[in-house]
């Protein structure tokens, strides 16, 4: 019997399969022919669901219990020759940057060096690094909570932001509007987070914009992708719940300008908010992971998790270098629908909440060819709306995301 040449090619780790991202790489994956693990530290993973995954496997929490973890990820790459390992979440990352040397020769770690990943990890680190290079950021400042924080963070001003150095997704960020909050969020988010950084607020009104690079082993950018948030949850600061593919090839070159000067190798996205009192985007992080608006560009047509893989294997890939503008990629349950019930314009949002179907509208968990993840993820909401640490966790953002 013959063997297509793509399932010939080492299978590829897709870690912490939970998460859309993750599914979205799944699907990206199984569909160009590759052999597809996904792992994750729950059983309620969706993407184990998928039709296009053929094996699953589990490992401890990275986070509580990181060696047992890497013994997991090492024990599925000596059982798989020449395995390409997709970390998909920070701390996973952080673990698989540090501990690489810990795998087996020929295992495929498509991750610039340690050193740019911990400097992407650290959101004072990526501020100081691209102020550095002229690059618009927030005001930042480093919080000792020992030393006399008001004094500190005065030249920023009230409404100011806390945000944790190392946390993901929107964890642990705080907009702070009242001298009589500023302690108390300070102590409260250092106890649940370690360090901090305050930043200069900036307002909305003005677009929020994610720009993902895919820059192959010589450093050389081979795909780019920019997409822009319509809505996100929570309200004002979060995770994209709908967003739009556009063209802004000015924050494509700032950003690579950016990865380039950490020598970074493989995939980023790096993301800014326009500031609407001067109309200049500020660089609020780089991700060094897929995002939760990967969908968005797999629908454009920019194949970033085939791509990377193709990097991985061979150092290269084949270059994209336009997509179509106007896209629009849609987090719906629970995303967008969180975004309803908290925003008090809930009824006058552009595009309505009630527009389920257009013409260049899709959705991010749901595929015609593969749909037992979507349904599974419901199911996945909803037992989780039963827990009230997610509620807390959901509106306030002031602890850790529970597992």
């Amino acid at each position: 019997m013959s063997v297509s040449p793509a399932l010939a090619r080492p299978p590829v780790l897709v870690t912490d399969a939970r998460w859309r991202k993750a599914l979205a790489a799944v699907r990206a994956l199984g569909r160009t022919g590759h052999s597809v693990i996904a792992a994750d530290s729950t059983r309620a993973a969706p993407a184990f669901l998928s039709r296009y995954v053929r094996e699953r496997r589990r490992y401890p929490d990275p986070s509580a219990d990181p060696e047992g973890c890497l013994a997991a990820l090492v024990a599925i790459a000596a059982a798989h020759p020449g395995l390409v390992v997709l970390p998909q979440d920070d701390p996973m990352v952080a673990l698989v940057s540090r501990r690489r040397d810990a795998f087996p020769a020929g295992t495929h770690i498509p991750l610039p060096a340690d050193e740019a990943i911990r400097t992407a990890l650290d959101k004072g680190a990526t501020a100081e690094r691209a102020a550095a290079l002229g690059l618009d950021v927030p005001t930042t400042v480093a919080i000792d909570p020992s030393g006399d924080v008001r004094a500190a963070l005065a030249p920023l001003g009230l409404p100011l932001v806390l945000k944790p150095r190392t946390a993901w997704g929107s964890q642990g960020v705080r907009v702070v509007e009242r001298e009589s909050d500023l302690l108390p969020s300070v102590k409260q988010l250092a106890e649940g987070f370690g360090r901090l950084i305050a930043q200069e607020w900036i307002p909305p009104g003005a677009p929020a914009l994610g720009v993902s690079c895919l820059l192959n082993q010589r450093g050389e950018l081979r795909a780019a992708f920019t997409h822009q948030r319509l809505r996100e949850f929570p309200v004002g600061g979060g995770p994209s719940t709908l967003r739009e593919s556009v063209h802004r090839p000015e924050l494509v070159a700032a950003s690579v300008r950016l990865l380039r000067a950490l020598d970074w190798r493989g995939f980023a996205m790096v993301e800014w908010r326009t500031d609407p009192r001067d109309g200049k985007p500020h660089l609020l992080e780089i991700n060094p992971r897929f995002v939760g608006s990967l969908a968005l560009a797999l629908a454009a047509g920019v194949d970033f998790p085939s791509l990377l893989y193709d990097v991985a294997i061979s150092g290269d890939c084949a270059a994209v270098s336009s997509y179509p503008a106007g896209v629009r990629c849609r987090w719906l349950i629970p995303g967008d629908l969180l975004h309803f019930v908290a925003n008090p314009a809930r009824m006058s949002l552009e595009p309505s909440f009630f527009e389920f179907r257009s013409k260049n509208l899709v959705y991010d968990d749901w595929a015609r060819d593969d749909p037992l993840p979507s349904i599974a993820e419901v199911g996945v909401v909803a037992a989780q709306a039963l827990r009230p640490r997610m509620w807390r966790y959901v509106f306030k953002r002031s602890e850790k995301l529970p597992v």
